[in-house]
């Protein structure tokens, strides 16, 4: 097992407090699996990482103060 690569290290954030950010999600996945790339890594992180600092409480507060973890499993 092995803990797949992110393109973002922060994936939580409190929209209070715009310097508070933490790396709180993960992805396990089996040796054998291979990803899809993005930007050299397994995981995709969306949402209020990829924004704006200006727009990020605002997402945070719409929807989830966590961003979104994407990925494509290309060959298991």
């Amino acid at each position: 097992m092995r803990l797949a690569t992110k393109n973002a290290d922060a994936t939580w954030g409190d929209p209070s407090k715009p310097s508070m950010r933490s790396n709180l999600d993960h992805v396990v996945a089996a040796d054998h699996l291979r990803f899809v790339q993005f930007d050299g890594a397994d995981i995709d992180v969306r949402g209020w990482p990829k924004l704006p600092a200006s727009d990020q409480a605002d997402w945070m507060r719409n929807y989830s103060d966590h961003g979104l973890l994407y990925f494509e499993v290309e060959k298991g």
